[in-house]
C-alpha cells in the first residue's frame, strides 16, 4: 500500500506554520508525503510581507518562496514534501483547497483553525468549517490555541 499524502494548507499565519510542526510526527510515523499549499492571494497582506524582499517581483513569487521554505523545512525533518500555490481567481479558498485535495488524491487534510466564533466567524468565516462541509477527505484540525504550545523552529 502506498504511503498517504497529507495536504497542509497554510495562510502565512503563525498558527499555520505551527501546524507543520504538529503534523510532523504523524507524517514521519506513517511515511506520508506532504503537500504544503496556499491559495494565491490577490494582494499581499501582513501574513506574507515578512517574506517579501527585493528578490521577489510579484505576490506569487513571495507566496511561492514562503511555501518552498515550509516544504524544505519538512524535507529537512525527513518527510517527503512539495510546495504548491493554487491560483483560482474568484473561487472561495475552501473550494480551492477541497478541489485540489480531491483532484490530487490526497488522503488527509491537516490545517490550523483560528478558532473564531460569533461575530468573528460571521464576518470572516471559517475556512476549516467550509472545507469540512465541502470535502469528503478526512480533516485533522489543529486549533490555534493548542498550537501555541507547539514549539516552532526558527526556520520553519
Amino acid at each position: 500500500m502506498p504511503a498517504a499524502t497529507i495536504l497542509i494548507p497554510v495562510d502565512g499565519s503563525e498558527a499555520s506554520s505551527a501546524a507543520l510542526h504538529a503534523v510532523l510526527p504523524f507524517a514521519r510515523a506513517t511515511g506520508a508525503s506532504c503537500i504544503v499549499m496556499a491559495v494565491a492571494e490577490p494582494k499581499l497582506d501582513g501574513r506574507f510581507e515578512q517574506f517579501a524582499g527585493a528578490e521577489h517581483t510579484s505576490i506569487a513569487e513571495v507566496e511561492e518562496s514562503y511555501l518552498q521554505q515550509k516544504a524544505d523545512w519538512l524535507t529537512s525533518q525527513g518527510v517527503d514534501a512539495t510546495a504548491h500555490l493554487e491560483a483560482t481567481p474568484g473561487a472561495p479558498i475552501a473550494d480551492a483547497i477541497a478541489d485540489f485535495a480531491t483532484k490530487n488524491n490526497v488522503d488527509w487534510i491537516a490545517m490550523a483553525t483560528h478558532g473564531r466564533s460569533g461575530f468573528g466567524r460571521a464576518v470572516f468565516g471559517s475556512v476549516f468549517q467550509a472545507v469540512l462541509r465541502r470535502s469528503s477527505i478526512p480533516l485533522i484540525a489543529f486549533p490555534e490555541s493548542s498550537l501555541m504550545a507547539v514549539e516552532t523552529a526558527e526556520d520553519a
